[in-house]
């Protein structure tokens, strides 16, 4: 839960160099938890282009890693929601100081304040975790594709030979394929980015009023 594991690599790395021998072992093709076996996740990639051979290549991905994708959107939007709680949690602490303190209370400003830190501290738990996640989501995706692309080189045609060049391949599987992990980084971002603005700008129009909108136009521009 807290990346214990780290902890042995950081004091290691500040004596001497890490070399290969002091990484964890990846026993039965595990890592903390995850599964990292690919075999069984590019046949179903197979499986699914067979079928449907038109469809664009995310869209098979997609229904390959699915529980993933839907793993990282819960850690992803958890995260967002904490961010979004922090500026109005600072907000009712701020404004506890505008009140006298028989009103308020000796110990609202400590509560939210303890709050504020639980808020912080859970927020970097879903971040981290979320993005070992995704980055073990985009390596498994890279994965699949090169084995894909191996597997059809071997069985490229004479003919199809003369036109695809060893370097196109290369190319593909060294170049190409880096793209997916990228691609899982931000396409859970393309729709959750658009929400978190709008509801960022209407907690600062509820607080500010017009004005604010004098941001969202130069934003617009």
């Amino acid at each position: 839960l807290v990346f214990e594991w780290v902890t042995p690599l950081i004091l290691l790395g500040k004596n001497r160099q890490i070399n290969q021998g002091d990484l964890p072992p990846l026993e039965a093709g595990k890592l903390h938890g995850q599964d990292l076996e690919i075999k069984p996740l590019a046949q179903q990639f197979v499986q699914i282009r067979e079928e449907a051979p038109h469809e664009p290549l995310f869209i098979p991905l997609l229904k390959v890693f699915k529980t993933n994708i839907v793993l990282a959107w819960l850690f992803a939007v958890s995260e967002q929601a904490c961010n979004l709680a922090n500026p109005v949690l600072l907000r009712w602490f701020l404004g506890t100081f505008n009140e006298p303190t028989e009103l308020r209370g000796a110990s609202s400003g400590y509560e939210l304040g303890i709050l504020m830190l639980l808020v912080s501290m859970v927020q970097t738990f879903l971040g981290n975790h979320g993005f070992l996640i995704i980055s073990t989501l985009g390596v498994k995706q890279r994965a699949v594709i090169m084995t894909l692309l191996y597997r059809k080189a071997l069985r490229l045609s004479n003919e199809s030979r003369q036109t695809s060049s060893v370097g196109q391949i290369v190319n593909l599987m060294s170049n190409d394929a880096n793209r997916f992990p990228e691609f899982s980084m931000f396409v859970i971002r393309i729709w959750m980015v658009p929400i978190y603005l709008l509801i960022a700008l209407s907690q600062l129009f509820s607080l500010l009023g017009a004005p604010a909108l004098a941001g969202v136009v130069v934003l617009v521009m």
